[in-house]
């Protein structure tokens, strides 16, 4: 089963996410955290958890001067110890990824992580919308919007019965 949910900024993509992965029991989760100060987004964690526990937290990208994405410095670096450690607890029975985006895709390890747990794992991944096309072809695409944010819920809690009992 692998399923993505795509959507516009503010269609409660991660929001989405994390609340399936509460309905899980044996999952491995990597989350892209906003970093926020004063309200203002300055950057971006990485955040690996293991069915409700954290085990590790890296800078994923910061707001500097001299960017090499966007407004953000990515820590390619970080990714990549993140995903060692992620390696190591991929025999879990669902793999949650939030997201497969721009910042996360810099690295060529990353790339590699979600080609390889495509081909054998179950997987439930947030998707940057410019990536749809590329990744129709593994698995069911759903649109979120507001409107259907309940609809497409239940759904993937449907898809994921059986799976995780």
């Amino acid at each position: 089963m692998i399923v993505f949910v795509s959507g516009l900024p503010g269609s409660g993509k991660t929001t989405l996410i994390k609340r399936i992965m509460k309905k899980c029991k044996s999952y491995l989760a990597i989350i892209s955290e906003e970093i926020r100060v004063n309200k203002e987004r300055v950057g971006f964690w990485f955040v690996l958890i293991d069915s409700n526990k954290e085990i590790m937290k890296k800078e994923l990208a910061i707001k500097k001067e001299k960017p090499n994405f966007g407004k953000y410095f990515v820590f390619v670096e970080n990714i990549e110890e993140v995903l060692k450690e992620a390696k190591k607890r991929s025999d879990r029975k669902i793999i949650f990824i939030d997201e497969i985006g721009k910042m996360e895709r810099m690295s060529k390890e990353f790339d590699k992580f979600v080609e390889e747990i495509l081909k054998e794992k179950n997987v439930v991944a947030t998707l940057h919308r410019e990536f749809i096309k590329e990744f129709k072809k593994y698995g069911k695409v759903y649109w979120l919007t507001r409107e259907n944010f309940e609809k497409v819920y239940k759904e993937i809690l449907h898809s994921i019965n059986g799976i995780d009992s």
